[in-house]
């Protein structure tokens, strides 16, 4: 490690208080640097929900004399120093165990398909299936602009960029759309926010095509979409094959397969038939732990201050519990016809209507993973949104019902212990274990995957170390 390589000055241990406890203890503390703290791996969080740190005590001894005595240092923190950045040297700042990972990741994940060489290669390829699995209905620019009109009206975009230097559109490969310039900013017209989402439609439903080709090329095109549940009238496909239209309700995989790896991808739900889903999975958890669980992502996971002003916005109790008390009376299903669906579906009316759509999910996998079919490939399991949770889901249960751990990547999920504790049988689930096969990756500031339920398994947070606008 490098703590032993590089060990000069002191070594931190676990047992050091009990340590100096046992000896005659030090008479004076020695003053140290912020550097020197930071050079062993000892700098601390400057700000932890609304607490400031201002000194930082450290027993040690020189770790190669073995009657060496327990020395005592003191460094006193300046209120101009931020954790967020290391002294000095602020590219270095490394908090934890976050993840950080590039937003062109995506852009390599088309070179190495199932080319599971090292364990990065392994998530941005799953990653990038994930994206490929996305339905094309899942682009609905009328909906997307009325849940984020504010956004769209001052015409901002994560994918489509406007800018005022030149009228027109400028084409990016294969003719998608890679930016739109126009000179807007600074009008007002009611249907640029519209047309905006409309672009960003047109540039998501190209890329999601360019990366789906990309992997049915590298896989000879052996990539199928699978379908569980109530087909709208107007989709194209048929009953079982091929992916969700915007009125489906159900379940569906997609299956990519190369020479030693197979992949299933969960897809997500999306629409209003996802919203009233999410409420009947996650209603206990919005009213009794979702606030707190928000603080903490954002204090300590963040590494962002808890201000007065946030504290504030909190709704005195007289307006607040009104509001809390009519969500609690609410009634969500997770599915509207219950018995509609089963039928459709070859499932049970009394499963859907009790566990939403868990039942389809295991009637899926197991036409795709048949129970005692031994598997001669390589089989991962992965989903974004409420697939990832599904994804996880699955794992649990095979882990169960097949003793066999299926590695699982989940990409910005909601969590799945309290969920499959409260909705899903333990006969199928024990959502407590470790489950060391299930991954699940979120971004810093996501809310939905981090402040909603719990994961079992490895959590990696990714995002910028201090995401300010001047950043």
């Amino acid at each position: 490690m490098r703590l032993a390589q590089h060990w000069r000055w002191f070594w931190p241990c676990m047992f050091a208080l009990a340590a100096v406890a046992a000896e005659r203890p030090p008479t004076r503390f020695h003053k140290a640097s912020l550097e020197q703290l930071d050079r062993h791996g000892l700098l601390p969080e400057s700000h932890v929900a609304g607490y400031r740190l201002k000194t930082v005590h450290v027993a040690h001894r020189h770790r190669r004399r073995k009657r060496a005595k327990w020395k005592l240092s003191s460094t006193e923190i300046p209120d101009t120093f931020s954790s967020r950045e290391t002294p000095g040297q602020p590219e270095r700042a490394t908090r934890g165990r976050r993840l950080s990972v590039a937003t062109e990741a995506l852009l390599e994940a088309r070179q190495v398909p199932l080319a599971f060489r090292t364990p990065r290669e392994k998530v941005i390829t799953l990653t990038a299936l994930t994206v490929a699995s996305l339905p094309l209905a899942a682009y609905n620019a009328t909906d997307s602009y009325q849940r984020a009109t504010g956004v769209y009206d001052t015409l901002e975009s994560l994918y489509v960029k406007i800018c005022n230097n030149t009228d027109g559109i400028e084409k990016g490969p294969n003719g998608s759309v890679a930016t739109v310039c126009a000179d807007l900013r600074g009008e007002t017209n009611d249907t640029w926010g519209p047309a905006l989402a409309e672009w960003t439609k047109v540039v998501l439903n190209e890329s999601r095509t360019e990366i789906r080709q990309a992997a049915g090329i590298a896989l000879d095109n052996s990539m199928h979409d699978k379908f569980r549940g109530l087909r709208d009238p107007d989709c194209e496909f048929d009953a079982e094959i091929g992916e969700r239209c915007w009125g489906d309700v159900g379940i569906a995989i997609s299956e990519f397969e190369g020479d030693s790896t197979k992949v299933l991808v969960f897809q997500g739900d999306f629409g209003p038939q996802n919203d009233d889903a999410i409420m009947w999975m996650y209603k206990p958890w919005l009213l009794t732990e979702f606030e707190s669980a928000l603080k903490h992502q954002w204090s300590l996971d963040a590494m962002q201050p808890f201000t007065q002003d946030m504290a504030k916005r909190k709704a005195i109790a007289r307006f607040e519990m009104p509001v809390r008390c009519d969500f609690k009376d609410d009634e969500f299903k997770p599915v509207q016809e219950p018995e509609v669906v089963a039928d459709a579906s070859q499932g049970s009316a009394k499963d859907i209507e009790t566990e939403g759509l868990w039942s389809l999910v295991k009637l899926l996998v197991r036409e795709l993973l048949p129970e005692g079919q031994k598997m001669t490939k390589d089989v991962y399991l992965a989903g974004s949104g409420t697939g990832g949770t599904h994804a996880a889901l699955a794992s649990m249960w095979l882990k169960k019902s097949d003793d066999i751990a299926y590695e699982t990547y989940m990409f910005a999920s909601p969590g799945f212990q309290c969920l499959a504790h409260d909705k899903y049988s333990k006969r199928d689930v024990s959502p407590y274990d470790p489950h060391p096969q299930i991954h699940a990756y979120m971004h810093i500031a996501d809310a939905i995957s981090g402040s909603m339920d719990r994961h079992s398994g490895t959590v990696c947070m990714y995002g910028r170390k201090n995401f300010t606008a001047n950043e």
